[in-house]
């Protein structure tokens, strides 16, 4: 006995309903879900000093709009937002 998981999806396409259905193995998903969080941590721990929040605030900038801050400290004078530290 074999044991497949039935999966059924709806696709819509140029106004018409398509109805999918296929047979997976259960490990097939259980991997596909595992794969799916390794790919999301890696790419969580690998962007998270990448961004240009971050970047941005190493340099002295805004954090919104990137304005140079070393004569303001407490406000960014291009677009208000406040600078707390």
């Amino acid at each position: 006995m074999e044991a497949f998981v039935r999966l059924a999806g709806y696709i819509i396409v140029g106004g018409i309903v398509w109805l999918l259905m296929t047979k997976v193995s259960p490990w097939f998903l259980v991997l596909g879900a595992v794969l799916q969080v390794i790919v999301s941590i890696i790419d969580m721990r690998t962007n998270e000093f990448e961004s240009p929040w971050f970047e941005r605030a190493a340099k002295g900038l805004c954090t919104n709009c990137g304005y140079d801050l070393r004569s303001s400290i407490i406000r960014c004078p291009e677009c208000g937002q406040s600078m707390e530290k």
